[in-house]
């Protein structure tokens, strides 16, 4: 499998997707009087674990990256409100990473975990639909 090539565009991208996820976590938008440098700051910071994430993957599509990178920002980013910390961060896109692109050869062993997670996707689906 070969490992996605990231274009200048591509950077920007997952540039722009890391921002939402630093300004999720300091809470902008919801209130939060948030400096503009501590946001930059945070931003960067993400910016380079995303890299980082990339690089130690096996994702095709660079497009996954800023996909995972947005479903942060609207998910568990919320949680770390106010928080400047990062670990959280590329802990959960080496995850969101691997399941989107599997590095390994998964077995029956297996079996019951990806039932898990289809069922997790069908239900979050399913959600969304209701929503729309």
């Amino acid at each position: 499998m070969e490992q996605a090539q990231l274009d200048d565009r591509t950077k920007s991208a997952i540039r722009d997707a890391c921002r939402e996820v630093a300004e999720s976590q300091l809470g902008r938008g919801r209130g939060a009087l948030v400096e503009v440098h501590t946001t930059d700051r945070l931003s960067d910071e993400l910016f380079k674990l995303a890299i980082e994430a990339v690089e130690c993957s096996y994702v095709e599509d660079p497009a996954t990256v800023v996909r995972a990178a947005r479903y942060l920002a609207e998910t568990h980013a919320l949680g770390m409100m106010g928080s400047t910390g990062t670990r959280w961060f590329l802990e959960m896109m080496r995850c969101l990473l691997e399941l989107a692109s599997p590095n390994g050869c998964p077995t029956e062993r297996h079996a019951a975990f990806f039932r898990d997670i289809e069922h997790g996707i069908a239900v979050s689906r399913e959600g969304w639909k209701e929503n729309a």
